[in-house]
């Protein structure tokens, strides 16, 4: 939206001018084929604007918050006939005040016909009425459809927010993860490097591929579990020539690794508790 339309009240003026063209150019057809006049600009800033002015409003503020807030239906129903029946009082009104009063004293103009009460009840809407229906009802669309948009971007936002959240928490989960495992995973290849265990230059190897993993696989939001699960095969190798043959180890996988996603590191810890608590002098059977 455009910084000037964020502006409530040029907003409004903005809609008032478009109904003002409106009716402007709902005359034309009757001027160019019938040769009537247009409606007096006077009648329609002192009587016609009014009208949609007071109409309008209530309906808008008033009637249609209630509307929205599911009150009961017959309650609902009830504010909206009061609203109609008070707006067509108030048409009625103002059209005898202009034309009685306001009219004579502003330039001179004569009744069309003396006031009667029964003809202010009868003939006393007229066109005024039916015009605030039109523009009441094309406002509250378009506050229904504003309504609806802005709940729209708030959920929109809100959605944006938890995800930006939850990335935010996976993110510092990584961070705690990644020294703990790096630092593990050296502590490991040292312990072997000093026993000049044979089977050293497979560690450096795997070591590598966890290395690898964690520098160009981690900071995605999310792998495939195959890559997650080919990580955890290394580090569970790793573990194993770390405790020899104090433990014995089988790690199945089964159906369709490929395809599914996961975030990455989110196994680890799992893996890292299960040899948590086997130390080189517990027994082989863990």
């Amino acid at each position: 939206m455009k910084s000037w339309l964020r502006y409530r009240a040029v907003r409004h003026l903005l809609f008032w001018g478009g109904v003002s063209a409106f009716f402007l150019l709902l005359q034309l057809p009757s001027q160019w084929l019938g040769g009537l006049r247009f409606y007096d600009a006077r009648d329609y800033v002192f009587f016609m604007l009014p009208t949609l002015l007071l109409g309008t409003y209530p309906l808008l503020y008033g009637v249609l918050p209630r509307l929205l807030s599911r009150h009961p239906p017959l309650l609902s129903l009830a504010w909206l006939v009061g609203w109609a029946m008070g707006s067509a009082v108030m048409a009625s009104l103002l059209r005898a005040y202009y034309t009685f009063v306001l009219a004579p004293w502003l330039y001179q103009a004569l009744p069309p016909a003396p006031f009667s009460w029964v003809g202010l009840l009868t003939n006393g809407t007229g066109f005024s009425f039916v015009a605030l229906l039109i523009v009441a009802v094309g406002a509250s669309a378009t506050r229904v459809y504003n309504r609806w948009y802005a709940q729209q971007q708030q959920q929109q936002q809100q959605q944006q927010l938890l995800q930006h959240k939850l990335q935010a928490e996976l993110q510092l989960l990584k961070a705690q993860l990644q020294p703990t495992f790096l630092f593990n995973t050296l502590h490991q290849l040292h312990r072997l490097t000093v026993q000049k265990a044979p089977d050293s230059p497979a560690a450096v190897l795997h070591l590598a591929a966890l290395l690898r993993y964690s520098l160009h696989e981690s900071p995605q939001d999310e792998v495939s579990l195959a890559d997650e699960i080919g990580m955890i095969r290394h580090y569970v190798a790793l573990e194993q020539r770390r405790l020899g043959a104090l433990v014995e180890v089988s790690v199945n996988f089964s159906g369709a690794l490929a395809a599914p996603t996961i975030a990455p590191l989110v196994l680890l810890p799992f893996v890292e508790s299960a040899f948590g608590g086997v130390t080189e002098a517990q027994p082989k059977g863990t």
